[in-house]
C-alpha cells in the first residue's frame, strides 16, 4: 500500500493595503505559525486523511494559507471553492497558535474536498445547494469530530446556514459566478416554459434544486 501523500503548506501574509505596523506583526505571526505547522502539520494532515479518507490530488502539491488583519465583517476563515489550493484567516493580534488552529483545521478540510472535486473528479456535478450548503454542513461536523469535541450538532445546522446566506448575498459581487448561476437558470427556465402543461410546480421546484448547475467550472 502506498505512503499517503500530504502537501507542503506554506503561510504568507495576504495582499491587503496595511500600514507597516500592521504587516510587520503579521509577518511575525507567519513566521511562527510556519514554525508550529512545521512541528504539528503532519500529524493534522494525517488527522484529516483519517477522517475524510480523501487523499489530497497530486496537483495539489502545496496548500498556501493567507494571514490578514481581521477587520469587521470577516470570517475566522474563507476560502474560495475555484481555488482550492489557497485559504485565508483573518487574525486579531491576541490570536495565537491555539486559537488559529481550529480555524486552520477547517479551511484546509474545505481545501482538500474541493481539490478532490476538481482535480479528481470524485463526483457529478454539484447543485447550487450541495455545493455551499452540504459542505458547509459536513466540514463543521468533520471540525468537531477531529477536535475530539462533543458534537453540537444545532451548532453545525446553523453554521451552515448562515454561510449560504452570505454566499446567496454576496454572490451578485463575484460577476462571474453570478453570471453563470444566471445562465444556467434562464437555460432552464426556457425549457420549463415551453413543456409548462407537461409538470407541475411541486415537482419543478424540486428539479429546480436537483439540475440547476453549479455557478462553479467543472475544472479550474
Amino acid at each position: 500500500m502506498s505512503e499517503t501523500r500530504y502537501p507542503e503548506v506554506i503561510f504568507k501574509v495576504g495582499r491587503r493595503r496595511e500600514s507597516v505596523a500592521t504587516r510587520d506583526w503579521l509577518e511575525n505571526k507567519r513566521g511562527s505559525f510556519q514554525k508550529m505547522w512545521n512541528n504539528e502539520g503532519s500529524d493534522i494532515l494525517e488527522k484529516i486523511w483519517k477522517l475524510c479518507r480523501v487523499e489530497f490530488p497530486r496537483q495539489a502539491d502545496s496548500l498556501t494559507i493567507l494571514l490578514y488583519k481581521r477587520r469587521r465583517g470577516d470570517n475566522l476563515g474563507d476560502m474560495d471553492p475555484a481555488e482550492p489550493t489557497k485559504a485565508n484567516i483573518y487574525l486579531r493580534k491576541k490570536d495565537d497558535w491555539r486559537t488559529v488552529k481550529r480555524t486552520l483545521l477547517h479551511e484546509l478540510i474545505h481545501c482538500l474536498l474541493w481539490s478532490a472535486y476538481y482535480y479528481d473528479l470524485r463526483r457529478k456535478e454539484a447543485n447550487f445547494f450541495e455545493d455551499y450548503f452540504a459542505d458547509e454542513l459536513l466540514v463543521s461536523l468533520l471540525e468537531q469530530m477531529s477536535l475530539r469535541s462533543r458534537i453540537n450538532y444545532k451548532k453545525s445546522l446553523d453554521y451552515a446556514i448562515d454561510m449560504l446566506s452570505e454566499r446567496l448575498r454576496n454572490l451578485r459581487r463575484i460577476r462571474r459566478e453570478y453570471q453563470t448561476l444566471l445562465r444556467n437558470w434562464a437555460e432552464y427556465a426556457k425549457a420549463y416554459r415551453k413543456d409548462i402543461e407537461r409538470s407541475d410546480a411541486l415537482k419543478e421546484r424540486r428539479e429546480i434544486i436537483n439540475k440547476l448547475k453549479s455557478p462553479l467550472p467543472l475544472l479550474l
